[in-house]
């Protein structure tokens, strides 16, 4: 059987955007009727729900707008552990709700990845919070100043950019052959997730097979988007349909394939998993792979300290 053509990728990847369309529609048109419907449909707090509704079922979330929810899941995974809930609120707020948050922060650290303007001062800006928010967070999870036994996330998402710093620089030795620089990139692959399993940075070996799996996901992504649109150049207009083309490989697919990779990791290594984060490809379902308008990084940055020590207060 003959390869795709230069038109027929482009044309699988309008028919995928036409498909994905319509999921959103379908996904979003119970929500709308809830909205219409309901008592005082027209009162301002509804009609901004229906504005946000539309907001998310439609491909309008950025990279804030995930960066939002994934900050709020959290959070409510938090509240419910301070709260110490049992039950049905339990599962609900820590099983469901609160594990969609860390394969979206996952996401939005290869984002950062391929997008900051210096990995490194990246790095350096989540290791410093990290060591800020370790006896806070030791506080509120532990109750001691100083826990060995788990450290905060920030530490494995920092040591997860170094080790996506280490697999971008094999890639980019044009030439090394291409069996060694695999074998070399996945020694750096086990190297960091044996450190952070031996260090009990939360999540552990698991996390950084996460990471590096979106990030393998996300450079597929972005290598397949070169292709087509070298292959859109080359077409007439009457060949192209007319919604805009995207990759095959969506923002979704990264989400999904880490969050997958993340459970059997846990389950193979700890005998656990968390299914809850496969929830998490619904929001990014929803990507339209921009920054957003608002620029509010540092915001995000103390965002985990900051609530950490709001709770713990609280406590």
């Amino acid at each position: 059987m003959a390869a795709p053509n230069g038109a027929d990728k482009v044309m699988l990847n309008e028919l995928y955007v036409v498909a994905l369309w319509h999921v959103r529609r379908c996904l979003s048109t119970p929500f709308f009727m809830i909205l219409k419907k309901a008592p005082c449909a027209n009162c301002l707090f509804l009609v901004r729900a229906r504005r946000l509704c539309y907001t998310f079922f439609m491909q309008k979330l950025n990279r804030n707008h995930l960066k939002l929810i994934a900050c709020a899941t959290m959070l409510v995974d938090h509240i419910a552990y301070v709260l110490h809930l049992r039950g049905a609120a339990f599962i609900v707020m820590r099983g469901i709700i609160g594990r969609i948050a860390f394969p979206l922060f996952g996401f939005l650290l290869v984002e950062g990845f391929f997008h900051t303007r210096s990995r490194w001062k990246y790095v350096l800006r989540i290791a410093v919070l990290a060591v800020l928010s370790e006896v806070p967070y030791d506080l509120l999870f532990y109750r001691q100043h100083f826990y060995w036994q788990n450290q905060n996330v920030l530490f494995l998402l920092a040591l997860g950019l170094l080790a996506l710093a280490g697999l971008e620089y094999i890639r980019a030795q044009k030439q090394m052959h291409f069996a060694v620089a695999i074998a070399l990139q996945a020694a750096v692959a086990v190297a960091a997730a044996t450190i952070a399993q031996l260090l009990h940075f939360d999540y552990g070996f698991a996390g950084i097979a996460m990471i590096v799996v979106m990030y393998v996901a996300k450079g597929t992504v972005e290598l397949h988007r070169g292709t087509v649109d070298s292959s859109r150049q080359s077409l007439d207009e009457s060949t192209v349909p007319l919604c805009n083309s995207t990759v095959p490989f969506a923002t979704s697919s990264c989400v999904l394939i880490g969050a997958i990779a993340l459970n059997l990791v846990m389950f193979l290594t700890a005998g656990s998993a968390t299914p809850g984060a496969l929830l998490a490809v619904i929001p990014a379902l929803f990507y339209n792979n921009r920054r957003g308008k608002i620029r509010a990084k540092y915001a995000f940055y103390l965002f985990y300290p900051a609530h950490i020590l709001l709770l713990l207060f609280l406590s």
